[in-house]
């Protein structure tokens, strides 16, 4: 069921409005709610995703982002920690040839092998706030499927989670990526 205050897209799909509840409906919430509304961020200003990193490091500085128990070392981000982190991601990928071209239809593409944990969204974000898309796939998939994706996607770079990947790949990256740069893998 949809609550009076929910988050609405209008038809124009570059602005997001949020009704407020009529004046019954807000003596009828609970202070929970009543705090929870009052905490709504406006997003109007925002055209990307990577925009709202600033606005949320800014807003939840100390609030935990990201929480990892099933590393060998317990991981625990807040939303500073991991702005910072995408932050120096992003100024890695000019290492790896991409830059952004906005004047490009289709931006750099970079694929992205990781799993489900905290340097996947910074790779992720790192990624697009970089300019460029990334291509994603799960590292369990078999080296096949990793480079079947990589090579039809048309990815000018790799960023893969572990050593243990880059070797399962290692072997056919150069015929990759070397038809497209001066420099091999």
């Amino acid at each position: 069921m949809l609550s009076s205050h929910q988050i609405l897209r209008s038809h124009n799909a570059s602005k997001i409005t949020v009704n407020r509840p009529a004046p019954e409906v807000h003596s009828q919430m609970s202070d929970i709610a009543r705090a929870n509304l009052s905490q709504l961020i406006d997003y109007s200003s925002i055209r990307s995703i990577p925009e709202i990193w600033d606005l949320v490091k800014q807003r939840f500085s100390q609030t935990v982002a990201l929480h990892d128990l099933h590393n060998q070392a317990e991981i625990k981000l807040t939303y500073t920690d991991l702005h910072q982190q995408i932050q120096q991601f992003v100024a890695g990928i000019p290492a790896l040839g991409i830059e952004a071209n906005p004047r490009e239809a289709v931006p750099n593409r970079v694929a992205l092998s990781a799993d489900n944990s905290p340097p996947w969204p910074i790779a992720d974000q790192g990624i697009v706030m970089a300019g460029a898309a990334n291509v994603v796939r799960g590292t369990t998939a078999d080296a096949e499927e990793l480079l079947d994706i990589i090579q039809d996607s048309g990815c000018t770079a790799l960023v893969v989670e572990n050593l243990p990947l880059l070797r399962k790949l290692q072997q056919h990256l150069n015929s990759i990526f070397s038809f497209r740069s001066e420099r091999s893998f």
